[in-house]
């Protein structure tokens, strides 16, 4: 579910800006934010914030002699270490800057390929993973146009209309990738509704735009923003007529929420201004805005969360001694189960979502569990708010390879079906046999008894067809009575040691549960 901020706040720094400016926000990582804005010396300026060290003091122009008016800045971040800029210049073309964490910015401002102008229209840009980067813009037909750029090939030779009947007056793009494949477009039209295309690698462009459900409505060139939390939930934000921000939401298991609502706070704001936003993790989006005194303003939205977090590894015996002499090269991933996940379906049946951790190796190198000691990292994720119920429990169930020279992304793919297959199956048949919506202890239970026998069998045949070595998964589990009792949980927030022995190896893996 989780929670707004109560009030928005400032953004530190002594600069102002015109309010007829909007702002841009980007995060390059979850521990990254970076703001811009064409400043009153027609200069883009940026500020950042990072997790180690807050907000920089204050603001700061990007390096290049080229100027602009009041154009807004599209900004975005291919992978952590690339920023890159876009805003249509005063001769009508869109220009491009860029920032490496390797060599920091570009002397200058480059003008894109192709030969279509735009009448300094703002232009959206979004990032569907770290080779392809898509432009959109309204353009003098009053059709939305795109460009795009790749890794492979550069820049599109020129831009180019996407389908539709739908004619828009110049209005704002709002434009967001859910992943690699899914691009979603947004804009108030003449009707002073909503409306959306979409697409996607499969289908290609929707065969035209349809309007978001919601009797709400915003007048026509009204700035909007979109951000994408997790790959199947979209967040819509604008100014509403009330100078209040409103927002709307979709998911891909509910669909669009019935109408909009306000987000808390009684600051105000003027309705040309573009509220932005910008997710760096799947249960946070935080909010910038212009505001009538000339300061960046902010507010925010977050949902607590259950981390498992990895803090060291430790060898203490490994399996390549007698024959290899050398160490082991470890790969670490996760299962993960909240008791809260298991539904009774309509049919009467049960059933309960596994989660998959993200796989990180080797483990037993410096260079990756090093850094683990201070900022440790996340395996797996819960989310506390969810609706269920209590008491709880939390299992993540580990998942070890010991790489030789077999495919890594394989061998976890097998452990995550059969052992995925496993768990789920005996959760749902504990709910089947008491024949009601199961909580924490006997969740737990069900995957306790897999442990040992159960899981050395299913392990046993899965080796046999991998060229590395899979140890066999272990369940850690956190019972919780309910949620008031994270704050006093003795194993929350607490160093704790889980011992791997198999097949000669001894490993320690030092890990936490951690509330964010």
């Amino acid at each position: 579910m989780g929670t707004w901020n109560a009030e928005w706040f400032t953004v530190p720094g002594a600069a102002v800006f015109d309010t007829g400016r909007q702002i841009t926000s980007v995060s390059r990582s979850e521990e990254n934010v970076d703001l811009f804005v064409v400043g009153d010396d027609h200069h883009v300026w940026t500020q950042f914030w990072s997790a180690r060290a807050a907000w920089h003091p204050d603001w700061f122009a990007v390096p290049g002699a080229a100027v602009f008016g009041e154009q807004p800045v599209a900004a975005v971040a291919r992978d952590a270490d690339h920023l890159d800029l876009f805003v249509v210049g005063d001769d009508n073309r869109v220009w491009s800057q860029f920032w490496s964490a390797q060599a920091g910015w570009h002397p200058d401002w480059m003008p894109i390929p192709g030969t279509a102008v735009f009448d300094r229209q703002p232009v959206a840009a979004v990032a569907r993973d770290a080779d392809h980067l898509d432009l959109f813009v309204v353009g003098d037909d009053n059709r939305v146009w795109s460009q795009f750029w790749s890794a492979q090939a550069g820049w599109h030779p020129d831009w180019m209309p996407i389908p539709g009947t739908a004619v828009f007056d110049r209005q704002p793009v709002a434009a967001v990738a859910r992943d690699a494949d899914h691009l979603d477009l947004f804009l108030v039209g003449d009707d002073n509704r909503v409306w959306t295309a979409f697409w996607n690698a499969d289908g290609g462009w929707s065969a035209d735009w349809s309007p978001v459900p919601g009797r709400a409505v915003f007048e026509k060139g009204r700035p909007l923003t979109t951000a994408s939390r997790v790959p199947g939930q979209l967040d819509l934000y604008v100014v509403g007529n009330d100078s209040h921000v409103w927002t709307t939401c979709w998911s891909a298991e509910t669909g669009w929420a019935a109408d909009w609502f306000a987000v808390p706070g009684r600051a105000v704001f003027d309705k040309r201004q573009r509220v932005t936003a910008v997710s760096r993790r799947g249960n946070h989006i935080d909010l910038f805005v212009l505001g009538a005194d000339h300061h960046v303003w902010s507010t925010y939205w977050h949902h607590r969360t259950l981390q498992f977090r990895l803090r060291y590894f430790i060898e203490k015996e490994s399996t390549d001694d007698l024959l290899q002499g050398g160490d082991d090269e470890v790969y670490v991933s996760a299962l993960g189960m909240d008791s809260a996940s298991v539904v009774a379906r309509p049919d009467g049946t049960y059933g309960a979502d596994v989660l998959r951790g993200s796989e990180i190796g080797d483990v037993s190198s410096d260079d990756v569990r090093d850094p683990w000691r201070d900022r440790p990292h996340v395996l797996m994720e819960f989310d506390i708010d969810r609706p269920g119920l209590w008491p709880r429990s939390y299992t993540t169930t580990l998942l070890v390879i010991e790489h030789d020279d077999g495919d890594l992304s394989n061998g976890f793919d097998t452990l995550y079906g059969a052992f995925g297959t496993q768990i789920k199956e005996a959760v749902v048949k504990a709910a089947t046999t008491t024949g009601a919506v199961i909580a924490g202890p006997a969740v737990a239970g069900a995957i306790g008894a897999l442990a040992g026998a159960v899981l050395d069998a299913v392990n046993e045949k899965i080796r046999s067809g991998l060229a590395d070595e899979s140890f066999t998964p272990i369940p850690i589990t956190l019972n919780v009575d309910g949620p008031e009792q994270f704050a006093r949980h003795a194993s929350v927030e607490r160093q704790l040691t889980q011992r791997v022995e198999q097949f000669g190896g001894v490993y320690e893996v030092l890990y936490d549960w951690h509330v964010d």
